[in-house]
């Protein structure tokens, strides 16, 4: 029986042609079509934790375990990107004060909380370039009912260890 040109038999030849040729080209195993493309090492320092790109900047996808956790406070649900995200029954000054305190204490420099905004929350940005290049960190508490949301965005550049 003879194909007729263009027919599947040719298809199937021409198929079968190329499929060897390409596992016995240059004597190196074949690239499968669908695997991805070789991943370009990116600039900044390596960490075991991933980061996300914010209007703010790079943030950390986590704390490190060293980074200060206000008592009793609760993980939750992060309203927008963000490093970190508690709930506490304390008061926003009580917060905003208490991580003043505690980052500075761990190396931070801040200007300090400043008054509550018109929704009561109060937002503090911390300078971490003594403890490493470019490191640098923001935390919010905001009223939310009966308690205190805080939000933590710890920057890329910070120690992750």
């Amino acid at each position: 029986m003879t194909a007729r040109r263009g027919g599947p038999a040719a298809l199937v030849a021409l198929f079968g042609a190329l499929l060897v040729a390409g596992c016995t080209a240059g004597g190196s195993s074949p690239t499968p079509a669908s695997a991805p493309p070789a991943l370009a090492p990116t600039a900044g320092p390596a960490t075991p934790i991933p980061s996300t790109l914010t209007a703010w900047g790079p943030i950390l996808d986590g704390v490190p375990p060293t980074f200060p956790r206000y008592s009793g406070a609760r993980d939750t649900t992060a309203p927008q990107a963000a490093s970190q995200v508690l709930v506490t029954e304390a008061k926003v000054a009580d917060v905003s004060g208490w991580y003043h305190q505690a980052l500075v204490a761990a190396g931070f420099s801040g200007a300090g909380g400043g008054a509550p905004a018109e929704d009561g929350s109060v937002v503090e940005a911390f300078d971490g370039s003594g403890i490493a290049s470019g490191c640098r960190a923001q935390v919010s508490a905001k009223p939310q009912g009966t308690e205190t949301l805080i939000v933590i965005l710890y920057g890329a550049d910070c120690p992750a260890k």
